[in-house]
């Protein structure tokens, strides 16, 4: 599915996100498909040198395509962040969650090119792989000038100035002898990560819903049995491995560098063994965005909750919904009817086989 279907979730009034304001045709990028292009695969090529011209590049493909999320000082306030209740990332803190560097170091400038290229599905973060690589390292280079804060007294202090050196620490070679049994019983025993993974990794540990980010915001529990689909940084024992090495900063996602390489090991592999296939009709939900608006079983958000949306609505009215929610909106019946919700549906663009698939999926909620 085309990046497009992400972006028009993104749409409110004329803030467009994917906007290209450098030379070059073509679409942002695709999402990735589960499966596809994981983060630690990107190959970033060498940085330009940073001039005038470049800095300027960043500037305005940083207002265009990153400040209705991020914010105009990458705060991550935006206005498109603020009405749909997402959570983008807040530079000024100099707390990046995917890195490859070591625990305590910011990221490389490789790891942002990364994130920039292949997005965070899970979070709403789209794909940049459509820039040429000269435009991803301009908003590189804008980006790490917005990780800066000022503190009550006026000193400014510049997070990638103060801490210039950055390390990679080596990614020791995966044991032959990995034991997911073993890494099940340190999952929910030894380094309990199921009090917020929950048992199955389905995020619903009993302390998940009191965590909070590093600056006081409900934090978001992956669904490990999504696979790539919400693993930010890879889905694969080694991406795992890293992310137990060096934590997420940011998140209540700490480095487990303390306990041996064997265990960290060991919990990876069984990480990989709560992957469970993704009915299309469920991946079309989940790359279409639609949780970023909507719940299952949760409640309302900024959309209603779908559980049960069959009982509630016709097959041939969601049919017509999904294909093009604006048009009708243009019934005051209608219209009325969602008066309640701050944001209008997008035209997600959906194909017909992805409506039906969609469908499909939401018949199977079940619920009230």
């Amino acid at each position: 599915m085309k990046l497009r279907a992400l972006v028009l979730v993104f749409i409110v009034s004329s803030i467009t996100l994917g906007v290209r304001t450098a030379p070059g045709t073509g679409p942002v990028g695709d999402i990735p498909e589960p499966g596809g292009l994981r983060w630690a695969d990107v190959a970033a090529p060498p940085p330009p040198e940073i001039t005038e011209d470049l800095v300027a590049l960043g500037d305005r493909l940083y207002g265009w395509n990153c400040m209705p999320c991020h914010g105009a000082e990458g705060k991550g306030d935006g206005p498109v962040a603020v009405r749909l209740a997402l959570q983008p990332r807040n530079y000024t803190r100099g707390l990046f969650k995917v890195k490859s560097s070591a625990v305590g170091d910011l990221p490389l400038d490789e790891d942002l090119y990364r994130t920039l290229t292949t997005g965070i599905l899970a979070s709403g973060m789209p794909s940049f792989a459509g820039f040429e690589p000269r435009e991803r390292w301009a908003l590189v280079a804008h980006v790490k000038s917005l990780a800066e804060m000022t503190l009550v007294d006026g000193t400014i202090i510049r997070h990638f100035d103060r801490e210039p050196v950055r390390t990679r620490p080596p990614l020791p070679p995966r044991p032959l002898a990995s034991n997911p049994v073993r890494g099940a019983w340190l999952f929910q025993t030894g380094a309990q990560c199921g009090v917020c993974h929950g048992p199955g990794g389905r995020g619903d540990g009993p302390a998940s819903a009191g965590l909070v980010d590093a600056i006081g915001r409900p934090a978001c529990i992956p669904d490990m049995t999504r696979g790539l689909v919400t693993f930010k940084a890879g889905d694969r024992a080694e991406d795992i491995f890293r992310v137990l090495s060096i934590g997420m900063p940011g998140s209540p996602m700490p480095s487990f560098d303390t306990i041996p390489e064997r265990d960290r090991w060991d919990l990876a592999m069984f990480v990989t063994t709560l992957f469970e296939k993704i009915p299309e009709g469920e991946r079309v939900f989940l790359q279409a965005g639609c949780p970023r608006c909507h719940t299952v079983g949760r409640g309302r958000m900024i959309g209603p909750d779908l559980s049960g949306v069959r009982r509630r609505r016709s097959q041939e009215w969601l049919r017509r919904w999904l294909t093009d929610p604006p048009r009708m909106l243009q019934d005051e019946k209608v219209k009325a009817e969602f008066m309640d919700f701050p944001v209008p549906m997008p035209n997600l663009a959906l194909s017909e086989r992805e409506v039906e698939l969609l469908l499909q999926y939401l018949t199977s909620l079940g619920g009230n």
